[in-house]
Order: structure tokens, then sequence, then C-alpha cells
């Protein structure tokens, strides 16, 4: 039997996402190759394929999944469509790498998992952050204690979206700030924590026409001494980043989550407890593009055998956390 060492990539949409980020990453991956694109939009399908030159180009997702050369697909579809095509993508035997949040309750998954398993293909969520090296190099240093028993993290990231009729804002579509942006640091305290909060707070402002939400701030309390704040937002200017703070010390995450080049993590140390910090300890961490990163782990569990830096379980607990959040705020 002949073994595979490319992955014939077909996207699902013309998203912006795919144009700006995953499509990049297919191409500079070392296993991945650009093969097919689908859209519904003539003008728009045809320019994608001008300017990204695929091997194929279809008028509709339901033709490119019929394709047999198309072995893995990417979903960038708005939220509220993810678990009917995750399973139709399913279905055709095609491996699925799916826009986070992956879907809009744990149950969904649920479905998509049972459809997946069924039809002997792997779905992992795109959280493209999570092959990130520095990301990756703050959770082995958490592990080794660098600043000792964290007693608080907090995280944020916010951006306008500028445009009322983006579809981060339209509620049957899954919109809402807490899916979009604030699915980041939600899955980033799991991953660094490696548990669920037991006591969640939250307050959010709520779009006055479309209902979902554009703020929200959320406290947690792990019951062991640990508490997390997060803030995301729709009407705040670009913000990003983590601060962990411990009894040894602090340490800062300034950078994007989707930072390339040489990141800096910022580690503060006081010499005495009642002085103020005055050891500072920059580790720099040399990062690639994470859809790159993201991909190339992804061919790897399909060509390989590795296992989804991502697991469903994972995703679940993600959703879990996110229901019940919004049923703090009345989502």
């Amino acid at each position: 039997m002949e073994t595979k060492d490319i992955v014939n990539w077909g996207i699902i949409s013309c998203a912006r996402i795919a144009e700006s980020a995953v499509i990049p990453g297919i191409k500079a991956s070392s296993n991945g190759k650009l093969y097919a694109i689908s859209g519904k939009t003539e003008a728009k399908l045809r320019d994608f394929e001008k300017r990204h030159a695929p091997e194929k180009a279809y008028d509709s997702y339901e033709a490119l999944l019929a394709d047999p050369n198309v072995d893995a697909v990417y979903i960038p579809l708005p939220n509220s469509m993810h678990l009917e095509w995750v399973k139709k993508a399913a279905q055709s035997g095609k491996h699925i790498l799916c826009e986070k949040p992956l879907s809009l309750t744990v149950e969904q998954v649920k479905e998509m998992q049972a459809a997946c398993e069924k039809n002997g293909v792997i779905l992992m969520e795109a959280f493209a952050y999570r092959h990130n090296p520095a990301i990756i190099k703050v959770k082995e240093l958490l592990d080794q204690g660098v600043i000792g028993k964290p007693a608080l993290i907090e995280g944020h990231f916010s951006f306008l979206p500028g445009d009322e009729n983006d579809i981060r804002l339209q509620k049957d579509l899954g919109g809402g700030s807490l899916y979009d942006v604030g699915s980041y640091p939600i899955n980033l305290f799991r991953y660094l924590t490696g548990k669920q909060p037991e006591e969640i707070c939250a307050q959010a402002i709520m779009h006055p026409k479309t209902g979902v939400d554009t703020d929200v701030c959320v406290a947690y309390s792990y019951g062991d001494g640990l508490l997390g704040m997060i803030h995301c937002s729709f009407n705040v200017v670009f913000m990003n980043g983590f601060t962990i703070a411990g009894d040894k010390g602090i340490l800062e995450y300034p950078g994007l989550y989707h930072a390339t080049g040489h990141i800096p993590i910022r580690i503060l140390r006081q010499d005495a407890v009642t002085e103020p910090m005055q050891q500072e300890e920059i580790i720099r961490v040399n990062c690639q593009d994470n859809y790159m990163l993201e991909v190339e782990q992804f061919g790897r569990c399909i060509l390989n055998g590795e296992k989804p830096r991502l697991s469903l379980a994972e995703t679940m607990d993600n959703l879990a956390t996110i229901k019940r959040i919004h049923d703090l705020i009345g989502y």
C-alpha cells in the first residue's frame, strides 16, 4: 500500500480567516497542500481561485466533499453551521479541522464526535494559538513552579468588529464576544490549570439591537486558593495577553495569542516578602506561524497517527464553561 506524505486540503467557504490565516498556513506547511476551495458566491469563489490557485474550485460545499482526492477539510463557517457541515464532512470520510468554537453546545459536540467515530475520521477544534511554542513554554514554566503556587490568572481579549453586519454580532449565527474572543482565555485557563472553575460570577453588556454579548467580565474561583479573571469585548480596542501571579513571582505574557517571532515571557520575582518586585527575567521563545503549526500537527495526526493537540473532551469542557457564563448573563 502506498504511504501518503501530503494531506490534500479542501476549504469549506471563502471566509476571511481562511484567506488571511489558514490557506497561508497550508501553503507554508511541510505536509499539506491546498487542493480545493468551495464557495456559494460565484464572484468571490473566482477571486479566491485566482489569488490562491488551488487545483479545484467548487461552487458548492457538497461538491468539494464528494471529491475523493480531498483528505481533510477546514470549516470556517458561522458558528451555527458547524454541526451540519462537520457531520456532512464526516459522512464523506474527510478529516475535519473546524474553527472555534467547534459548536454551540456540548450536546452538539457529542453528535459530531459520534459521526466522526462512526466514519473513522479525526476532528479537532481550530485553536491555532495552542500550537504557539511560547504558550507551550508558559505551561512548562508554571508546571516547573517558577512563580510558586498560582493565586491569580487574568486574561483579556478584545477588538472592534467595526461593522454591525459582522457575523460575530448576529445571535442566530452563534455570535457574541464570549463565543469569539472570550473562548481564548477560557481555553487558556483550562490548559494552564488543568481544571475547570468551581464557581463563576459574570457581568455583561448586550448589543442593543442584536442581543449578543459585546462585553463580558468573568470571575472564577477554583476552590483551592486560585482565582481567575477574564475580560472579552467587541467595544474595546485590540487588547491581548495574560498574567499569572503566584506566591513566588509573576509571569506576564504581553504578546499576542497569534504572535510570531521572538516572543517575550516576563517573570518578576522579589528578594523578600516586604520588598517590591526586583528581579526580572525575560525568556524569549521563537514562534513560527500558529496556523502553519496547526496544519502540520493535524496533518501528522492523519498521516502518522499523532494525537490531536486539542481533545474533544477539552472542547466540551470549554463549551460547558461558556454555557455556565451564558446562563449567568442571560444569553
